[in-house]
């Protein structure tokens, strides 16, 4: 297993070099685009954001009418919680069957923040896994999973992440041509009133 994920590792990194070297050079001119597309970095760009923002805090966080104070309160509150819920644990190790102490709360408030920003498309397929693999599996089939679980993790994600190559470059243009899929229920076209998941701009006309 070691040595399996040892040359994993090594082989990953010449590969992500490699995928890097070729997006660089074949979608120069997005990634020079301070609007850009999805080969700009969405990760990158939220940090750029996140620095502005915090930058002019004195005047966007505060708690007018047109403050988000909010925002910073809300560091306060999440480190506050696990430690209530520490301190409930304490005195009531279940609540309704429920073992306090195992409600990670950081771990909750992370996913969930994970559903306000970004490609939110992906949910639904890692929460259906999760449910599948450690509620039905795990408790019904806990012989199968303790043997193949792992294995079949593995073999999801590489296979994901095989996928997500392909695509990059043999249809959403990593290599320089572009290759659109075809307009249907599942590919909708965006407008200005719908994005391509059904879901509303907020935008009128």
């Amino acid at each position: 297993m070691f040595l399996l994920q040892t040359w994993g590792s090594l082989f990953g990194t010449a590969l992500n070099y490699v995928v890097m070297d070729t997006i660089v050079a074949n979608r120069r001119d997005i990634l020079l685009d301070p609007i850009g597309n999805q080969w700009s970095g969405r990760k990158i760009q939220s940090l750029n954001t996140t620095a502005v923002t915090w930058s002019l805090a004195k005047y966007v966080y505060g708690f007018d009418k047109d403050g988000h104070g909010w925002i910073p309160l809300s560091i306060v509150i999440g480190a506050a919680i696990p430690v209530v819920l520490w301190l409930v644990s304490r005195k009531y190790e279940t609540i309704y069957g429920w073992e306090v102490r195992k409600l990670v709360t950081p771990v909750v408030f992370h996913n969930a923040s994970d559903t306000t920003s970004g490609t939110t498309s992906v949910i639904w397929s890692q929460v259906a896994t999760g449910l599948w693999s450690q509620w039905y599996m795990r408790l019904r089939h806990p012989a199968w999973f303790g043997k193949y679980n792992y294995i079949v993790g593995g073999g999801l994600d590489a296979g994901a992440k095989v996928m997500m190559f392909i695509l990059t470059f043999a249809v959403s243009g990593g290599s320089g041509k572009e290759v659109p899929f075809p307009t249907w229920w599942g590919n909708p076209t965006s407008s200005s009133k719908q994005y391509a998941d059904y879901c509303g701009t907020g935008q009128e006309g």
